[in-house]
């Protein structure tokens, strides 16, 4: 397939783009151009702003793509610029979403998608409104939408994580506390795949370390 990659330079998005690439799917990003690193080998890029809405939604609608990977969409108008330039024209969307509509307050510790959208911070209040707004173009007219919701993610090259509310920072140079309990509020996951859980119990994490060799304690 010919995907879209709108971002695919983030720590999530770099992830993905390796995975469509060992899948052997043609992949095309589109973004800015700011960030140092080149693209992987074989990798199209599309230069540009995704608040052009103009100049993005007609650039794009001028190309042919399978599939879309939305990581760079953040609120309602992000959501309805994609649908603009998308809606009809591909078989399937996905959309990067976050846990954080979930909460805080979350309802609960192992949520599924019938949990109520408690989150209430700016960016977690763009974010369900721009999922709503996918899911009526399903709704009308069978557009084909997948969210996705990851929860903390900790990847290679990042110099640091804070946890919100916390004030607590992950530096790749240093250790990374984490436990292996099942019941957490706060879980962060690794490109890799390895889990690495946080316990904040009032603000001292416990448990094991996984320190910057990867090596686990």
């Amino acid at each position: 397939m010919r995907v879209l990659v709108i971002g695919g330079t983030g720590n999530i998005s770099t992830g993905v783009v390796a995975a469509l690439l060992e899948r052997d799917h043609q992949v095309v990003l589109f973004n800015r151009g700011q960030r140092p690193d080149l693209p992987p080998t074989g990798v199209q890029v599309i230069h540009g702003d995704r608040q052009a809405r103009e100049d993005f939604e007609g650039r794009l609608r001028a190309e042919k793509f399978d599939a879309v990977i939305d990581m760079i969409s953040f609120d309602p108008d992000d959501a309805a610029s994609a649908l603009r330039a998308f809606r009809g024209r591909v078989d399937h969307f996905v959309h990067c979403s976050t846990v954080l509509t979930y909460g805080p307050p979350f309802d609960g510790i192992n949520l599924d998608e019938t949990a109520p959208l408690n989150g209430s911070s700016p960016y977690a209040l763009g974010k369900t409104a721009a999922d709503a707004l996918l899911l009526k173009a399903y709704e009308e007219d069978g557009f084909r939408v997948t969210i996705l919701k990851p929860s903390y993610t900790y990847g290679k090259g990042m110099l640091g994580r804070q946890v919100p509310g916390y004030g607590i920072w992950i530096d790749r140079r240093d250790r990374v506390l984490g436990t292996d309990r099942e019941n957490l509020r706060i879980q962060l996951f690794t490109l890799e795949g390895e889990l690495i859980d946080i316990w904040l119990d009032h603000y001292k994490p416990m448990g094991i370390y996984v320190d910057a060799l990867d090596r686990v304690y």
